[in-house]
């Protein structure tokens, strides 16, 4: 692998070259404070309500449909005819066939029943949408209910999913044509979570559980196939009645999505996706994981022939390893000694060694478990452990449970970053004594603190473990009774990686990455070819950010990806139950160069997308993702950006608090940032960075980087020596997939102050636990984070927090008076020019009740009106010599209501004490005039 760093021609400098770095200062010492525990909850009652109407498209100075036009004045309804189609072309980026010019997209997702909303509904949020300065809507999940959430006949569905009902098509077919005359895109996804049922000519279809969405299965099943296209052809050569034209021919069609986070690569991370385990449910049926047995051995035959070439080809040759087991006291012959056991927040546990409670009649560690549902928060463990990259390990253990349950063996660094060293794996324990192993390489050197982790608090229940063995292992080639003569070679689960040798795992990941390059390309060129599809078509985004995805998708038309930041999960309950729900509730700000996940998938001379993100709601400090994101993606000239979702119903549309964890219906302060967002990447307010990082890349290096747990692509390059706030430095793109293997991509790290070549983002992380970005481009100025106890100043103004005021929020100045349209300085020589400005900070339901650890609300999500927390600052605003400011508080449509009074000062430097909680609002216009 090899890297290097490349200028990029420079289009146009900043418009502010007096930009320092010595502008910020930092007062007194209280800023120095760790943020965990969270900060106390305010009463709600100090909270000031904010409600947006959900149909608004009054033009006021938030409005940012002017973005989705060409041109002042021209007509939105005609806009995307006289465009032309949109291709992928020089440079990797969007452009419109008929003008020429760059396409950019900023966007959201429609899911269920959102994408058929009644005709009236899809006329004012459409209008809406575009004042929001949204050019593109994904839509997405329609293809898992019948009619009226869904798009399948319910007269057919279940049954079969080869029927549309009719109303459902009609009221797509309008909210699109809405979206059309208002210079909106759509990016229509195909399979994303449908499921196939028997009248679809498939069995077996019932065992299909757990929201799988026939994943993986999907991509090599010809049946399967089949149906994808023939759903393809029936939505996409549909003419829709108001626009008259197909939905393969028609320009408002800017994409068309194949699957939805779904290959081979995603599906082996979960055991039982794509292999059929006996006894276990929720696993691929055993006549679909054997169709792709058959497939596998036919791959071998075809490489190597016979058994022996297999044999040569997989024995790595290696010396035999050392027998010694490297546990200590193993068998508790000592009691606790080497041992060490804790219970960690709510949980509960007791532990002993008793005599002849062991499986030969020796001793036995009893560990007594009060859950509170997270398995790790009770633990057994030993460390000062020695472990060597790349070796192979065994661990076993004898174990038994008063009642079943499940425990998970990890092999971990016993010290902070607690990294894991490629063993995590779930055992399923009886009332039986048994014999468990698992198996791994280990995926980095540690020469003492590997510790030995038993997490056993997913469920109240008593555990005995005894025998606790610890050795090197030999790479297994062939297990018993396998041949490649007789077709009967396994594929190895992810959890069992660790037993097989290298090169075998290889070859199937090889055989994966074939079959899903081979799937895509074939539904790629039936659109293209047999449905005449006119839009940019790709794959599926891989959530999991593997990059042997991004290479099986090489033949798209652009890459697609998706990230969030804080996703809910349920450590003790079903996915989606309304309780027991958790988040971790931390910063996004802190962790900045983890979107180096995002960079790190993006293919010199593709156009890159990010189709899903979000900061799930309730955590506190969501206010700051639509911010970082159109920052970030602009700065590492991404092409598309949608937040996901805008609604999960027609019904929600008019939402008036926040009801979901992602929804921006009813959430004012992400709602009301599209506008803002919008106006940053799609009107170049921060521009592309001026250098670029290419990373030539070995398509078998990263397959072993899977092979041993690396499977994100930033920890993969990570592990090669890539500093990952690099990508706050320069633009990130993948220029080969076929470089030679070896080499390391070491560059140094970048200092505390992390400083974009440009110089328009500077990420200041020298306090880890409060760090911030200031914006610094030719159109926005600012800063998001932790902003309180420091002065901010920029060309022209400058701001700080006061001492009430929450201590992270975020505060950005934006010029958009008419300049910013488009329309020439001579045609408004009289008109000021004004600036959006804007508070933004924490917000929540009234009656919206925390946990005690704040990591979850459960069902109690409160209900309208929403409250956003009240900031207090101290702005000064220098305007040009001879004019003055004037400063005005502005009503949810962003028309003005009051105008704040501010006070001249020396210098002709104007302050403004701005008090969000008693003007009710977070956004402000700035008007400047003459004296």
């Amino acid at each position: 692998m090899r890297f290097h760093v490349r200028q990029r021609p420079r289009t146009r400098e900043t418009s502010w070259p007096g930009w320092k770095t010595g502008l910020r200062l930092l007062l007194g010492f209280g800023f120095l404070v760790n943020l965990w525990p969270h900060p106390p909850l305010l009463a709600e009652e100090n909270w000031f309500p904010f409600i947006l109407p959900w149909d608004d498209a009054k033009p006021t100075i938030v409005d940012a449909s002017h973005l989705l036009v060409d041109y002042p004045g021209q007509d939105p309804a005609t806009v995307i005819d006289s465009r032309g189609h949109v291709y992928a072309g020089a440079g990797g980026h969007f452009y419109f066939s008929k003008t020429g010019r760059r396409a950019k997209f900023w966007g959201v997702n429609f899911t269920f029943g959102a994408n058929f909303p009644p005709k009236d509904r899809a006329e004012k949020v459409a209008a809406r949408l575009a004042k929001l300065g949204v050019n593109v809507v994904r839509f997405h999940h329609m293809d898992y209910y019948a009619a009226p959430r869904g798009i399948w006949d319910p007269a057919y569905f279940p049954n079969d999913t080869q029927h549309l009902d009719p109303g459902q098509l009609d009221r797509w077919d309008y909210l699109v044509y809405q979206l059309k005359r208002h210079g909106i895109y759509v990016n229509i996804n195909l399979k994303v979570a449908r499921h196939f049922g028997p009248g679809d000519g498939l069995s077996s279809t019932h065992l299909f559980t757990d929201n799988r969405y026939f994943r993986g299965v999907s991509h090599y099943n010809q049946r399967m196939i089949a149906l994808q296209k023939d759903y393809a052809a029936q939505l996409l050569t549909h003419k829709n009645p108001y626009t008259g034209l197909t939905y393969a021919e028609d320009p408002v069609v800017f994409c068309v999505e194949i699957t939805n986070e779904d290959s081979l690569f995603g599906s082996l991370l979960t055991d039982g996706e794509i292999n059929y385990i006996p006894e276990k449910k929720g696993v691929l049926p055993e006549e679909y994981s054997r169709e792709l047995d058959t497939l596998w051995n036919q791959w071998l035959k075809e490489k190597y022939g016979t058994d022996e070439e297999l044999v040569a080809a997989w024995d790595p040759g290696l010396p035999a390893p050392e027998p010694a087991n490297l546990v200590r006291n193993s068998d508790f012959d000592r009691g606790k000694a080497e041992w060490h056991a804790q219970a960690l927040e709510k949980a509960r546990m007791t532990w002993e060694i008793k005599e002849k409670a062991g499986p030969d009649g020796g001793p036995a560690a009893e560990i007594k478990v009060t859950t509170d549902g997270v398995d790790w928060h009770v633990q057994l463990m030993q460390g000062r452990h020695a472990i060597l990259h790349g070796q192979r390990y065994e661990i076993s253990f004898w174990a038994r449970a008063r009642k079943p349950g499940k425990i998970n063996l990890s092999l971990m660094k016993g010290a902070p970053p607690w990294q894991n060293y490629g063993l995590s794996k779930e055992f399923s324990l009886d009332t039986t004594w048994r014999q468990y192993r698992a198996s791994f390489m280990a995926n980095a050197t540690d020469g003492k603190e590997a510790r030995i982790t038993f997490n056993l608090g997913a469920s109240s229940n008593t555990i005995w473990i005894d025998r606790v063995e610890f050795r090197e292992t030999a790479p297994v080639i062939l297990d018993a009774g396998e041949s490649l003569a007789q077709g009967t070679i396994s594929r190895p689960l992810r959890s069992d990686f660790g037993r097989y040798a290298e090169n075998r795992l290889l070859d199937l990941l090889r055989f994966y990455y074939e079959l899903d390059k081979a799937y895509f390309t074939e539904m790629r060129r039936f659109l293209k070819e047999e449905l005449q599809v006119k839009a940019q078509v790709t794959g599926t985004a891989p959530w999991w950010a593997f990059l042997g995805d991004i290479a099986a998708q090489s033949e798209m038309d652009f890459i697609d990806s998706h990230y969030y930041w804080d996703h809910p999960w349920w450590p003790a309950a079903p996915a989606w139950s309304p309780r027991g729900w958790v988040i971790n509730n931390t910063p996004q700000i802190n962790s900045l160069d983890r979107l180096c996940r995002l960079a790190a998938m993006a293919v010199a001379e593709k156009p890159f997308t990010l189709s899903e993100y979000n900061q799930s709601f309730p955590n506190r400090y969501a206010l700051e993702a639509p911010l970082l994101i159109a920052a970030f993606a602009a700065f590492q000239d991404w092409d598309a950006v949608y937040l996901f979702d805008y609604s999960g119903s027609a019904e929600d549309f008019s939402n008036k608090h926040t009801t979901s964890f992602f929804a921006l219906c009813g959430n004012p302060v992400k709602t009301a940032q599209l506008p803002v967002a919008s106006r940053i990447f799609l009107d170049g307010q921060i521009e592309p960075a001026r250098s670029q990082i290419d990373l030539a890349l070995n398509l078998d290096e990263i397959f072993a980087g899977y092979a041993r747990k690396l499977t994100e692509a930033d920890y993969f390059l990570a592990a090669h020596g890539f500093d990952r706030a690099n990508t706050l430095l320069h633009r990130l793109r993948i220029t080969s997939f076929t470089a030679p293997p070896g080499g390391e991509l070491t560059q140094p790290a970048p200092e505390e102050w992390v400083v974009s070549d440009h110089r328009q983002l500077i990420w200041d992380r020298s306090d880890p636990d409060r760090a911030f970005l200031e914006l610094r481009g030719p159109a926005v100025t600012g800063a998001v984070g932790f902003l309180k106890n420091r002065i901010f100043s920029f060309p022209g103004w400058g701001f700080h927090l006061e001492e009430k005021s929450p201590d992270h929020c975020a505060v950005l100045l934006q010029p958009v008076g008419e300049r910013r349209r488009g329309i020439e300085p001579s045609l408004v020589s009289h008109a000021p020019e004004n600036f959006l400005f804007t508070v933004w900070s924490e917000h929540r339901n009234s009656g919206m009740r925390w946990n005690k650890e704040q990591n979850s609300v459960d069902d109690r999500w409160g209900q309208a009106p929403p409250r956003i927390r009240p900031v207090r600052l101290s702005v000064y605003y220098q305007p040009p010599a001879g004019a003055s400011v004037r400063l005005f508080a502005l009503d949810p449509t962003g028309a003005r209501k009051k105008e704040i009074q501010g006070k001249p000062g020396a210098g002709g430097v104007w302050e403004f004490i701005i008090d969000t909680g008693k003007e009710k609002t977070f956004w402000f216009e700035g008007e400047i005039g003459e004296e």
